[in-house]
């Protein structure tokens, strides 16, 4: 059931990396949110569902949610954006089960 969700993951354009016991999944922020915003857009949550599913499926996961931005406009301003973004999905897999314990959000630029 894993191998289905991370090709149905893959086909919907995330980088699925698995490094030795831990999965790294990479969601472009341009597919993810409407321009310039931490708004999701409704046509990319059914990949959210799908990997909060695949999440699901593991007895133990801890889950880092990370946003990052270009260099381009004010620092500040970019920062409070990707710390947004990453609040957004986390706060998505929270409302499909995700343990909140497990799950923290950051944003970089």
């Amino acid at each position: 059931i894993r191998a289905h969700y991370i090709h149905r993951l893959q086909a919907d354009g995330v980088q699925v990396i698995k490094l030795g016991e831990t999965m790294r999944f990479v969601l472009l922020s341009d597919c993810l949110f409407k321009p310039d915003s931490a708004n999701l857009r409704s046509d990319y949550r059914p990949t959210l569902k799908a990997l909060a599913r695949l999440m699901k499926t593991y007895d133990k996961v801890n889950v880092q949610v990370a946003a990052y931005t270009d260099n381009n406009g004010h620092i500040e301003r970019q920062q409070a954006l990707t710390t947004r973004q990453a609040q957004v999905v986390a706060s998505f897999l929270w409302s499909r089960g995700i343990n909140a314990r497990l799950a923290y959000a950051v944003g970089y630029n």
